[in-house]
């Protein structure tokens, strides 16, 4: 719970910790989410690992200036070696023995897509569920975007069933309809049918029948696959929140454009979504940072089904003390559990 926000801001969920790309073999990324210090690297068989960032030894971060070797981190201090996997100290230099208790969390990780998802939970239990992959060949390579706002991940995704902002921040002539798929377990699915101004995707003068085929996973992903009726144009947008810190997150986004017969025009297609969405999706970014969490809002008949997104929510969180950090002291057993992961 913050003053912002009556929940956690660090729900149980997959959370997107860096693009694939942005990851080298044998890089090594400090990262700060969660309100926690963690290290991001790549072993030499090409798997990514995250651990907690600070050495048991004398606190060197090793996410500055640790070195990949085969598929272990050696911190920069002292040279201790740490398996990526299970996150065990596995060579202290001049010593015969390695201390009992030498070690760090490891966190579970899955790279899907592109992306680098990291399990979140804040009692330490491993992932009950896992993200799908939804790669298939004939969309086009993703833009990638990252912005750090001042929010939470739960505002975030509450877009996705809020018909009512869609023609008073952005391009739709009216809410829309909504129809629902799915709203049991980790995944909200849901379809929304609006009528849109065709200048957004470059036809001005143009109402444009979209369809809109949305999946939340968890609260720490959404997946649209976007159908403009009347012209047969498809776009594919990923989003990513993740927690940073009480206060803020990054928001991530990937985009696509499913391809055409001819190339040229699937560039051409490809960058005029790519400018459309860049210039209208931060629209809500004001809105977000400023505005406030109504636990009992004032709801119209024209808004989209809130409530149900809102109870849907709360089971990504557990019961705890505001602010309390349940990972910190969760057992050993549980923090150093050896998880696997999937290229």
């Amino acid at each position: 719970m913050t003053k912002r926000f009556p929940f956690h801001p660090y729900p149980n969920s997959w959370f997107v910790v860096a693009f694939s790309h942005e990851l080298a073999p044998g890089g090594v990324m400090p990262l700060h989410y969660f309100g926690q210090e963690l290290v991001l690297f790549r072993t030499e068989d090409g798997a990514a690992r995250v651990l907690d960032a600070y050495c048991p030894h004398l606190g060197a971060h090793l996410g500055c200036g640790g070195v990949v070797q085969g598929n272990k981190l050696r911190c920069p201090f002292h040279g201790w070696q740490f398996a990526g996997e299970s996150g065990q100290c596995v060579e202290v230099p001049f010593a015969a023995k390695i201390p009992p208790r030498a070690g760090l969390r490891s966190w579970p990780v899955r790279e899907i897509d592109g992306a680098i998802y990291v399990y979140h939970h804040a009692e330490g239990a491993p992932p009950s569920w896992e993200i799908p992959s939804l790669h298939t060949p004939e969309w086009t390579d993703p833009a990638v975007f990252k912005w750090k706002l001042r929010s939470c991940c739960q505002e975030i995704l509450e877009n996705t069933v809020d018909t009512s902002h869609l023609p008073t921040v952005h391009a739709a002539r009216r809410p829309g309809s909504y129809k629902p798929k799915a709203s049991e377990g980790p995944v909200l699915s849901h379809e929304l049918n609006i009528q849109w101004d065709g200048a957004y995707i470059g036809f001005p003068g143009m109402e444009m029948d979209v369809r809109l085929d949305v999946s939340v996973f968890g609260l720490g992903m959404i997946h649209v696959e976007t159908l403009a009726l009347m012209v047969g144009m498809q776009a594919r947008q990923r989003f990513f929140a993740t927690p940073i810190d009480e206060d803020h997150i990054h928001l991530r986004a990937a985009v696509q454009v499913r391809r055409l017969p001819d190339e040229e025009m699937t560039r051409s297609v490809d960058m005029m979504f790519r400018q459309a969405f860049e210039t209208d999706f931060v629209k809500d970014f004001p809105i977000w940072e400023n505005k406030i969490y109504r636990a009992q809002p004032l709801l119209s008949e024209a808004d989209g089904p809130i409530v149900m997104y809102r109870r849907w929510a709360k089971q990504f969180y557990s019961e705890y003390e505001a602010g309390e950090n349940l990972v910190a002291r969760a057992p050993r057993a549980a923090v150093h559990a050896k998880l696997s992961t999937i290229a």
